[in-house]
């Protein structure tokens, strides 16, 4: 029966959960509020067409389905919605839930037993449950006045802390997609550019020296007037210098092959 119970997971929401274990316990283990909970879920399913083949909603426990008969013909006889009296009662015995929930605590029960009765119909949830609440936690007097797709309002009081800020900035990003990381990808029909290397220049001119004849010291010289090249490990430097540039730079002035060079003109 859990549920995902705020937005995307954050350490923030932590502090969260045990209230949302309480309130499973709570409708799972308290005979009273179980037996308003299936009342309630059968007011459910009869506003909704397709679920009205789900009715009576009953209890597997025989001596439980006795107490939920009981309190129906009870509330019934006292013409009391049993959703209405669940929630005074969540509200009795769970005000911290309740408390951070606040108007939203109808909507919230309504949409979860919508859930599962669907579910009973083969219409599984395509996204996690998403709890909606006046307040991000009950330690922040931040209120959440109105959700959107777009936009959400907040009442901020004036004495609040620094930290119940960062926790509303936490709270708003929860509601975003996750960030992809890396570079962001181009489209496939944006234009493919190489980076002009630097040392291209450098690698043309060594090869067009090599092809004239130019040994690797006078290619040195030529490009690398200023190297130190005092010792043995500087020579060496300088002469896998060489080396690179003149690998480069016969990849460079290569001429084109493959079926999309352009043909020699005829003889």
């Amino acid at each position: 029966m859990h549920e995902q119970p705020f937005p995307r997971p954050l350490k923030l929401f932590d502090q969260n959960d045990p209230l949302i274990e309480r309130f499973w316990a709570l409708v799972t283990t308290h005979d009273a509020i179980n037996c308003l909970w299936i009342l309630a879920m059968n007011q459910v399913a009869a506003a909704h067409v397709e679920l009205s083949r789900l009715l009576p909603i009953g209890n597997p426990d025989p001596v439980r389905q006795k107490g939920v008969e009981f309190l129906r013909s009870r509330l019934e006889l006292l013409r009391i919605s049993p959703m209405e009296l669940l929630l005074e009662r969540l509200r009795v015995h769970l005000p911290e839930l309740t408390d951070v929930v606040g108007r939203y605590l109808r909507e919230n029960i309504a949409t979860l037993m919508l859930r599962f009765l669907r579910h009973r119909i083969g219409r599984a949830p395509t996204k996690p449950f998403v709890w909606q609440g006046e307040y991000i936690t009950g330690n922040n007097p931040i209120r959440v006045e109105a959700y959107s797709a777009e936009y959400i309002n907040v009442t901020i009081p004036l004495n609040v802390s620094t930290r119940h800020h960062w926790e509303l900035y936490s709270y708003i990003q929860s509601l975003r997609p996750a960030p992809r990381r890396g570079r962001p990808t181009k489209p496939p029909d944006a234009p493919r550019t190489r980076r002009p290397n630097i040392t291209d220049a450098e690698a043309i001119r060594a090869w067009e020296l090599h092809q004239h004849g130019a040994d690797a010291v006078t290619i040195a010289r030529t490009l690398f007037p200023g190297e130190p090249r005092t010792t043995e490990q500087d020579r060496r430097r300088v002469r896998q210098k060489v080396r690179r540039r003149l690998a480069r730079g016969r990849v460079l002035t290569r001429p084109p092959t493959g079926p999309t060079s352009p043909k020699p003109p005829p003889l």
